[in-house]
């Protein structure tokens, strides 16, 4: 099996150590995975306390950056770890990260800004890349309207996910699903027609 060397502690390691990089040596990251996660048990034996004390240190004192790198890295690991548990929703589906944001943290940070709170990073097309262009900080309400799951409706010149339909015409989600997709209601009708309200008994 190759073997690598990681850039930051010098030990060689099994490939399986490091996180995928389609643009690394042999396809992978040149710093193990020990060596990216300061939580690590592998990087405790590692290296000194010192180190570790001031990696924790770092961490403490720049909690947004840190949140920042663990999020980018969680991002690597579901479109180039294969034994991500979201791989199939990313990887597996051609979602790759622009080889900028893949080179080093500094670059995705520049990029994206600082992370407001409360938000995470989201793909405008959800089909496309996590790249500068293509991705911005938004709520995670926002990010479910985004999803693939979400059916999408076209009607009067607005296009919106069933969810914001239901919003937009106070007719509960699971109706509209109903009389679209069970019924056969036209789309006209279907957003348009307001149940009925059930009579007090």
């Amino acid at each position: 099996m190759t073997n690598k060397r990681c850039s930051k502690c010098g030990e060689v390691k099994e490939l399986e150590f490091f996180y995928r990089n389609p643009l690394g040596l042999h396809g992978r990251h040149s710093v193990c995975i020990a060596c990216q996660c300061v939580g690590h048990r592998a990087y405790r034996k590692a290296h000194s306390a010192e180190e570790v004390a001031r990696a924790i240190k770092w961490r403490t004192e720049n909690p947004e950056r840190y949140a920042l790198n663990r999020l980018r890295l969680h991002m690597l690991s579901r479109c180039f770890n294969t034994k991500d548990p979201s791989y199939s929703s990313y990887g597996a589906r051609g979602i790759t990260v622009c080889e900028r944001w893949v080179r080093t943290a500094q670059f995705f940070a520049d990029d994206m800004g600082p992370r407001p709170p409360g938000m995470t990073i989201e793909r405008k097309d959800n089909d496309g890349p996590y790249s500068p262009d293509n991705c911005v900080w938004a709520t995670m309400r926002e990010q479910s309207n985004n999803r693939r799951s979400n059916l999408i409706l076209v009607h009067d010149g607005k296009r919106m996910n069933v969810a914001q339909w239901a919003t937009h015409t106070g007719i509960g989600r699971k109706t509209l699903i109903a009389r679209v997709n069970t019924l056969g209601w036209s789309l006209r009708d279907a957003l348009t027609i307001q149940p009925k309200k059930r009579r007090a008994a």
